[in-house]
């Protein structure tokens, strides 16, 4: 779905001053418009773009490994996953699915709607804890919505981690507070072409990268709340323990296959803080299990250290409200994305600001390494 907080209508991507841009069209929108001259144009500013958002700390990763892989035993070649990608990224080749690497973004979308469960989302084994002697673990904001609010809070959850084993715990929601004071920040001393889009979908940045290259400086250049709570939590776990990085495995526990992506080949670091990620859906139950034999007096307020703007970030609309701006959009779901960004392209959006965007309904909660999608 779209919400937006701000005006959503007419021709124009606004700038602060009031004034409106035309935006570049790359590829076939550029062949539609401006003929061949026309592309080779927008492929040579696509270049300055790329060049200039690296030099402002922003990567396009030349070498792409996904998480979203094919079980050529189970699929049927029915062609449903064709039929829902957004990156037409899927062809039926001998009657079996197959999966273009370079099209792919990993955002699940194969993954909910194969029947077959063909589509599967590599991810890091529980027994990759055991390879470090020290392990933190990254909860994303939206396990905690995994789990009914009457019987566990958000302090239950994480003690249940700790009781886990994980020798300290970051919330990827301290993460997201930290990303939305550095956003609004960039905000305010911002002087280029509005709006600016959210970064911190890795699914939506790759859609930008390969489809709609021309927005790509319209990308917020900060990194993902999941790769500061990465860097914090390995920092002070070893300041207040007198240890070495190296002895520390960090572990961020995700709701999404793009996340897994994005720590194989990073968006907007050379090399991820994450050592290691694991599918809220695994670590759901032994969860569980720790929650059933969980007396009151071991829960730990101190452990919690996010307020509710960072937790909030688990759903829709939970980012886009902590921007310091009313003229903010909030989508969900791939498809409506596309169609937003395709606005953007076609210069039908004005006033806005700030969009959020997010690969999954719902935002994070629905995304397809969720409980909720088993």
């Amino acid at each position: 779905m779209v919400y937006c907080a701000g005006n959503r209508s007419g021709a124009g991507i606004r700038r602060r001053n009031g004034t409106s841009k035309h935006a570049a069209l790359y590829g076939r929108y550029a062949d539609r418009k401006h003929g061949r001259k026309g592309h080779r144009r927008d492929a040579d500013r696509q270049h300055r773009l790329i060049d200039r958002i690296q030099e402002g700390g922003f990567r396009v990763s030349e070498s792409y490994s996904h998480s979203v892989l094919l079980d050529e035993k189970l699929c049927k070649g029915c062609t449903n996953c064709i039929k829902k990608c957004p990156m037409e990224a899927i062809r039926v080749q001998n009657g079996k699915a197959k999966i273009l690497n370079d099209r792919c973004i990993d955002c699940g979308e194969c993954i909910r709607t194969c029947p077959y469960k063909a589509k599967v989302a590599h991810t890091d084994s529980w027994d990759l804890l055991a390879e470090f002697k020290y392990t933190i673990a990254l909860p994303a904001p939206s396990l905690y919505m995994q789990f009914d609010a009457n019987l566990y809070t958000r302090k239950h959850i994480v003690a249940a981690l700790k009781a886990l084993g994980f020798d300290y715990i970051y919330e990827v929601a301290r993460g997201a507070e930290i990303v939305t004071h550095q956003s609004n920040a960039y905000l305010r001393a911002y002087r280029g072409e509005f709006p600016l889009i959210s970064s911190a979908c890795p699914a939506v940045v790759r859609l930008i990268q390969l489809r709609y290259p021309n927005l790509i400086p319209n990308l917020i250049p900060i990194k993902s709340p999941m790769e500061i709570a990465a860097q914090n939590a390995r920092r002070e776990f070893c300041a207040l323990n007198n240890v070495s990085p190296d002895e520390v495995g960090v572990f961020f526990l995700s709701p999404c296959a793009a996340k897994m992506t994005s720590t194989k080949a990073p968006l907007e670091v050379e090399r991820s803080n994450v050592d290691g990620v694991i599918p809220i859906k695994m670590v759901y139950f032994k969860l569980l299990k720790q929650l059933a034999k969980m007396r009151e007096d071991n829960v730990d307020e101190i452990l919690l250290q996010a307020g509710k703007y960072g937790v909030r970030w688990a759903s829709t609309g939970g980012e886009a409200l902590a921007i310091d701006t009313k003229k903010v959009l909030y989508v969900d779901g791939i498809q409506n994305v596309v169609k937003i960004l395709e606005d953007l392209e076609d210069d039908r959006i004005k006033d806005i600001d700030f969009i959020e965007t997010s690969a999954c309904i719902g935002g994070c909660i629905g995304g397809p390494l969720t409980v909720e999608n088993l």
